[in-house]
């Protein structure tokens, strides 16, 4: 075998490796490290104020209303109302809730801002509906349910609770195909009003 033959197949082996084997052991890590942050965060008691009064984003308009959860999962967010990809995600989410018929009144967005004004203008500049908006500049969802986000905690992010407000699942479905999937098994069962 010549020393081109030779070159030509380490070289090809090892795209192969990076390109199909070294995703599925990515994967695999990923997977195992979700179960293990699941783990510290699952089953904790979430405290959501019912008469908390919400900013609701319906056709082109803000209204004030209170929290009119259905029964079920509910879906909290935690967003950076200065970040424009941050808000940008709201339209996944909006997609996502319609892809499986998941209430978007249960999807509750606790906003983080300085200047709530210019998060109201590109909210609307960019026509995102149908979502219970909180506004929490200083932060309180978080203190009061003792939860400690830093830059390790991404996943804290987002969550699912059930009806007894313990949590059920973290972290975002665009982040990974693996907690998408958990997402779509519990959100798409016939009756997602107990986990």
């Amino acid at each position: 075998m010549s020393i081109k033959a030779k070159l030509f197949f380490v070289v090809s082996f090892m795209i192969c490796t990076y390109y199909f084997v070294y995703p599925f052991y990515l994967h695999s890590i990923f997977k195992r490290d979700y179960i293990n942050y699941l783990k510290k965060y699952k089953d904790i008691d979430i405290f959501i104020n019912n008469d908390e009064k919400v900013n609701y984003f319906i056709n082109g308009e803000i209204k004030k209303d209170s929290l009119h959860c259905q029964k079920g999962f509910r879906i909290i967010i935690q967003l950076n109302g200065q970040c424009g990809t941050c808000i940008n995600t709201l339209k996944g989410w909006s997609t996502f809730s319609q892809e499986i018929k998941f209430p978007p009144e249960n999807i509750i967005v606790y906003v983080h801002a300085d200047n709530y004004a210019a998060f109201e203008y590109t909210m609307l500049k960019n026509k995102l509906n149908n979502f219970y908006m909180i506004y929490d500049k200083d932060s309180l969802f978080l203190k009061v349910n003792n939860l400690h986000m830093n830059s390790r905690d991404a996943l804290l992010k987002v969550c699912i609770i059930n009806n007894k407000n313990k949590i059920v699942a973290v972290g975002s479905p665009f982040s990974s195909s693996y907690i998408k999937e958990e997402y779509l098994n519990l959100l798409t069962k016939i009756d997602n009003n107990e986990e």
